[in-house]
């Protein structure tokens, strides 16, 4: 698939969302209709091929014939490769996260763009992934542990050892929960 036109393609379909969507109030026999999130879902994929196609295109005209061009897509191939460092991790698990794409989006975009390293960088954002959730598990249960603290003020007998425990016990199950929803197929590959 030729990902350039691909994007050409759903760049100008999206330009007409408004027409399409009244299409079926003129013609009931339209079975083209899009739902509000299929058109949200283009616009994702248009702007995932934008990046993806300034990526390649400035790899390529890096290795172009004149020099004026490939000097100056050098240049700028490494800001774009400085700034895709900085950014590349967050949206890589914002997309994990969504359950349409999980791994799947990241797997296919960072083969395309990473070709040989990529599971180097998918590793370095799973990392990235997990420093992120144990982040948020821990904030998540030292404000459990506050809210629970407050909650059986009146309670002295019960130890910090046994909510603690407890604690655990909800850290642990939620990890796995985590590991579980990582591992399920995205909507995009069933």
């Amino acid at each position: 698939m030729r990902w350039n036109s691909t994007y050409i393609m759903l760049e100008r379909v999206a330009e007409f969302e408004k027409v399409f969507s009244c299409l079926q109030l003129y013609d009931s026999s339209y079975p083209y209709a899009l739902s509000v999130n299929e058109w949200k879902n283009i616009k994702l994929v248009i702007e995932c091929l934008n990046i993806y196609i300034i990526h390649v295109s400035l790899k390529q005209w890096s290795v172009h014939d004149e020099s004026f061009i490939s000097l100056m897509a050098s240049r700028m191939l490494l800001k774009f490769d400085k700034y895709w460092r900085k950014t590349n991790t967050l949206l890589a698990i914002a997309t994990i996260l969504d359950p349409q794409f999980k791994m799947f989006m990241v797997r296919y975009f960072f083969e395309k763009i990473y070709g040989d390293q990529a599971e180097e960088k998918i590793e370095e954002v799973k990392i990235g992934l997990q420093r992120f959730y144990d982040t948020y598990v821990t904030r998540r249960s030292d404000h459990s542990f506050e809210s629970r603290s407050l909650n059986i003020s009146s309670m002295a007998s019960i130890s910090k050892r046994r909510v603690g425990s407890s604690s655990r016990n909800t850290l642990t199950s939620m990890h796995m929960e985590f590991g579980q929803y990582l591992q399920q197929s995205s909507l995009l590959s069933s």
